[in-house]
């Protein structure tokens, strides 16, 4: 992703984790389903996003239209539009 986006979608990103943390943990549905919503909103239909510990990924994605950040150094997160 180009560095303005990037930085525009790491934000969505860590307020969509922070809206959904609770004394148990994440809320990963309702977390992703945020970002995606944000993410539509501002950039265009057609994000998806996936969010967890330990899990692996191929993804068909549009160019520079892709991240895969950690969030605390153990929940990882991949938003990518296609």
């Amino acid at each position: 992703m180009p560095p303005e986006i990037e930085n525009e979608v790491k934000l969505f990103i860590s307020g969509g984790i922070e809206k959904w943390s609770g004394a148990t943990g994440v809320d990963v549905i309702n977390a992703c389903k945020t970002i995606k919503d944000s993410l539509d909103k501002q950039l265009g239909p057609s994000f998806h996003c996936v969010m967890g510990e330990g899990f692996s990924f191929e993804v068909t994605a549009q160019a520079k239209s892709s991240l895969y950040v950690y969030f605390a150094g153990r929940l990882g997160v991949l938003v990518f539009k296609c």
